[in-house]
């Protein structure tokens, strides 16, 4: 799709084994697609891959790219993913990649169990709700990562790494965790905050075995609510390290072992 605007696509099976499997570019707008299938099994490419476009909706669809990213948005703004799954086994690249502002995920399944889940870049008023992200990746590959936004909204997810980091925000600001769930493994955190300021946590589980539960490092005005934080091995539940100015507040912490 080549610029073009308000165009739908109904049951669709897209597949490429040399490149990506559906493309939107050149300023496209208004594209729905709903009850589809995206693929790709060429190394570096996407199933589904949308760039400098916006407004793009996809629902109950499926994506998968083996060797690459399932579904990448690059600066793109209002997008809409529901209902769907993307899959990918690739280290070091992404089930789901997001860049851009006011894009919405939400009742769907994002998995990579060799390497990132999700990661949402570099925007605003990104929306994540009702969805699982994992990863089985081992080291710094969250099952969910934002780097360098502000106002996102995370609710009732799952976020777990059977390997790994469970949630990473790097330099995020005004982020809204509630009602959901993170794991970390393999000795990483089952939440990361760093670098950011005003993002709280409410009403959310967090559990790392074998590491801290949540690590919070050089972060401004951030607070955590109502949660629980649980942690083994003799390991703080909770780390605090620089920072200032943040607040804890009625939460269950615990050590296990």
């Amino acid at each position: 799709v080549d610029g073009a605007s308000s165009n739908t696509f109904t049951v669709v099976v897209a597949s490429n084994t040399s490149g990506n499997g559906f493309m939107i570019d050149n300023a496209a707008a208004d594209t729905t697609l709903s009850y589809s299938t995206f693929t790709s099994n060429a190394n570096g490419w996407a199933a589904f891959y949308v760039q400098y476009s916006s407004r793009t909706s996809v629902s109950r669809s499926y994506f998968r790219s083996p060797r690459g990213n399932a579904a990448e948005f690059f600066v793109t703004d209002g997008n809409t993913v529901v209902h769907s799954t993307m899959s990918s086994t690739q280290s070091g690249d992404y089930a789901l990649y997001m860049e851009g502002s006011s894009n919405t995920v939400a009742y769907s399944y994002i998995s990579n169990p060799g390497g990132y889940g999700a990661q949402f870049n570099s925007g605003y008023k990104f929306l994540i709700t009702d969805s699982t992200m994992t990863s089985g990746s081992s080291g710094f590959q969250p099952a969910l990562q934002l780097t360098v936004t502000s106002s996102v909204t995370i609710a009732r997810c799952y976020i777990a790494n059977t390997n790994g980091l469970g949630l990473s925000l790097d330099t995020a600001d005004n982020t809204a965790v509630y009602e959901s769930t993170a794991i970390g493994a393999g000795g990483w955190y089952a939440a990361y905050y760093n670098g950011g300021s005003s993002n709280t946590i409410t009403r959310s589980n967090l559990y790392a075995p074998g590491a801290t539960a949540l690590q919070v490092d050089d972060e401004t005005y951030s607070s955590v609510y109502d949660s629980t934080l649980s942690a083994d091995f003799n390991l703080a539940a909770l780390y605090l390290f620089r920072g200032a100015y943040n607040r804890f507040q009625r939460l269950m912490i615990s050590n296990v072992s």
